[in-house]
């Protein structure tokens, strides 16, 4: 549910879906779609839910067959996702989604938790403003009830969690536990990393790679010279320095070579190109005792994802290096990979996970939500399957998928979901 309520409930504000199905008003009869644990399901709720299962079923059925045409019915009808029928999967999906619903709304009550009146209004606010702008909700039976009872759901989950895994929950998390979370799945570096291509984007000659793989190893041994981590890492802000000054030197070198060239073509310049001149980066001073220090977080994938889809910073073969048992902290390095040469160190996190750095308290609770977020989605899930549950049939016969059209619009503003 934490996963929907991010890509969905955020999208009733941020990224309108517009439902058009003529005619589909409500009457007595389908006015609720179901009941949960003597909770009655408006049947705009249901609507928005299997809404949302529709757009998942689709992604499903792309990634399982990227030439499906996602406008023809008939072929989406005959899909299987995850071995069920297509609009049985959405059905399913569906009334998991309004279980979910009920069971998040259970447990609110249940821990004795109440919304504030901020959040109130804000709800009211935002439902009353989507009716007014987009009247295709209620023409088509999501009314304004219905979208501020959806829009509760992000509060109460968000309050939920913290009842369960925030300082003093349920769970009884520690900050201990959150900064050996923290300390495993993050790296601290510090870097200079060479290029051995010319200012066009070229392998430098011969000559050229040799003058850079020289300074990268005169860097290391000044680096290595020195008898403090204070004195090691302001070694590394000489050698960016260094290395900075001498990219401009030959970006000006090549410059005024252009500039005496004739209409006789002649040799490319071998320059070598900072990543400076092809990314934005901040400049630190240093006074800051940890200028120009890198965090490199675990790179962490959905399970099938391939591996050219994966981004690694600054590189693979930097990043393997880092997380390499064999590494040594507070050892410095030179690492070689085709265009690239590093000098590099991995340093102690800990020593930087103090109120004023990286352990901030926003920090703390982005590590709290990354470790704990599945579980609690896992959580709602138990909750949901162990509710009793009553269809009204006449309105899960009523309401089908394929009888709106769908068109997204783009607008400013919504509410950010913390999961």
């Amino acid at each position: 549910m934490l996963k929907k309520l991010k890509k969905y409930l955020t999208a009733v504000i941020a990224a309108a879906i517009t439902i058009s199905c003529a005619g589909c008003t409500i009457g007595d009869s389908t006015a609720n779609a179901m009941t949960i644990d003597g909770y009655e399901i408006k049947a705009g709720v249901y609507i928005y839910y299997q809404n949302a299962a529709l757009e998942d079923a689709k992604q499903l059925a792309q990634e399982a067959d990227a030439n499906i045409d996602l406008e023809d019915q008939d072929a989406l009808e005959n899909t299987t996702i995850e071995g069920k029928k297509f609009l049985d999967w959405i059905n399913a999906k569906t009334i998991a989604s309004c279980r979910e619903h009920v069971a998040v709304t259970r447990k609110f009550e249940e821990y004795k938790l109440e919304l504030e009146e901020s959040e109130i209004e804000n709800i009211k606010a935002a439902a009353a403003l989507n009716i007014e702008q987009y009247p295709e909700y209620s023409e088509n039976g999501i009314g304004e009830e219905s979208i501020a009872e959806i829009l509760e759901m992000t509060y109460k989950t968000n309050d939920l969690f913290d009842a369960v895994y925030g300082e003093g929950g349920t769970e009884n998390v520690t900050e201990d536990e959150l900064k050996d979370y923290y300390v495993e799945n993050n790296s601290r570096v510090k870097y200079v990393d060479l290029d051995l291509h010319d200012a066009d984007g070229n392998d430098l000659d011969e000559a050229g790679q040799k003058e850079i793989k020289d300074m990268a190893n005169k860097f290391l041994a000044d680096i290595k010279k020195t008898s403090s981590e204070k004195d090691m890492l302001e070694a590394f802000n000489t050698a960016q320095e260094e290395y900075d000054e001498y990219v401009s030197d030959k970006a000006a070198e090549a410059a005024a070579e252009s500039e005496e060239e004739t209409e006789t073509p002649t040799e490319a310049v071998t320059t070598a190109a900072s990543e400076s001149d092809t990314e934005t980066t901040t400049t630190t001073t240093t006074t800051n005792p940890y200028a120009n220090e890198s965090i490199i977080p675990v790179v962490t994938t959905e399970e099938g994802t391939a591996e050219n889809d994966v981004t690694y910073y600054p590189s693979k073969t930097f990043y393997d290096w880092v997380y390499n048992d064999s590494t040594k902290i507070g050892v410095p390095e030179i690492i070689e990979e085709e265009g690239t040469i590093y000098v590099a160190v991995k340093l102690d996190i800990k020593e930087r996970m103090t109120e004023d750095d990286l352990w901030s308290e926003n920090a703390v609770d982005t590590q709290r939500y990354s470790k704990y977020a599945k579980d609690m989605q896992v959580k709602i899930g138990d909750w949901a399957e162990a509710l009793p549950i009553e269809l009204n049939q006449s309105a899960i016969d009523r309401y089908k998928p394929f009888d709106y059209e769908k068109e997204e619009t783009t607008q400013a503003g919504g509410v950010q979901v913390k999961y």
